[in-house]
């Protein structure tokens, strides 16, 4: 093959590349509002560390187990919780406003009625907002407040998992 020919033909090959593909993105977004990981190394004078949003007080002292990722804290007993506001106002620009999307690596050794793994929920009885991850006695449930399913002073959708 001539190397000039060969040397073009790469140059047209590249050309019909940069000029009829699209770039691609690292995703369409919208941005992450809000990120933990549960290693030792995240855990500070009580604290959960966030890599993204508040940072979350621990209720216990937390132990660690060994996973497959390296490490992971065992939330055990109805008092070992992580809290990261005490009020639903102060994380209002913490909340995402069009879309949700909600990842959580757990494992329920003991199943509860009303078990949540994470969210921003307000629950005054008939007022509900916000939404949750959770779990009951025989599977996960997302639970969410909207506009289009409210009764005038807030009401929670469950949907359960199969």
């Amino acid at each position: 093959m001539n190397k000039k020919y060969y040397l073009s033909s790469l140059f047209a090959y590249g050309a019909f590349f940069l000029l009829f593909i699209p770039p691609t993105k690292g995703h369409e977004g919208p941005d992450p509002l809000g990120h933990w990981i549960g290693r030792s190394d995240n855990v500070k004078n009580g604290k959960l560390i966030s890599r993204l949003g508040p940072n979350g007080s621990l209720s216990f002292k937390p132990t660690f187990i060994k996973d497959i990722k390296g490490e992971s804290i065992l939330f055990e007993g109805p008092e070992a919780k992580c809290l990261l506001a005490t009020d639903f106002k102060s994380l209002s620009n913490s909340l995402p406003r069009k879309a949700l999307t909600v990842s959580a690596w757990v494992s329920v050794r003991t199943s509860i009625q009303w078990g949540g793994i994470l969210g921003v929920i307000q629950d005054n009885g008939d007022r509900e907002k916000g939404w949750i991850l959770g779990y009951n006695e025989s599977t996960f449930y997302f639970g969410l407040a909207t506009e289009g399913a409210d009764d005038g002073d807030g009401k929670m959708t469950y949907l359960k998992a199969k």
